[in-house]
């Protein structure tokens, strides 16, 4: 049976920075980083070597970006900030 997906050096760093990211965040009250500036760190850091090794550019990156779940996890965090004293 032929596979489908071949490893490559691309998948191995996103796999690492993937795992690095989630190992972060299960650990917040360790090294006490906030969990969203771990995510924000994780992503930026998936999109400059995903153009640095060339699998995709910024504007593939965007174009997939579902603007109305940023939009409306942007609103659900403000109105629980309000909420939470």
């Amino acid at each position: 049976m032929e596979h489908l997906l071949t490893f490559n050096n691309d998948m191995l760093v996103s796999g690492i920075i993937l795992f690095v990211t989630f190992l972060l965040i299960f650990t917040e009250g360790i090294h006490h980083i906030e969990r969203s500036k771990v995510a924000v760190v994780g992503a930026v850091a998936m999109m400059v070597v995903g153009q640095m090794m060339g699998f995709y550019s910024p504007e593939d990156a965007l174009e997939v970006v579902d603007w109305n779940v940023i939009f409306l996890l942007a609103a659900m965090m403000t109105v629980v900030s309000i909420m939470i004293p």
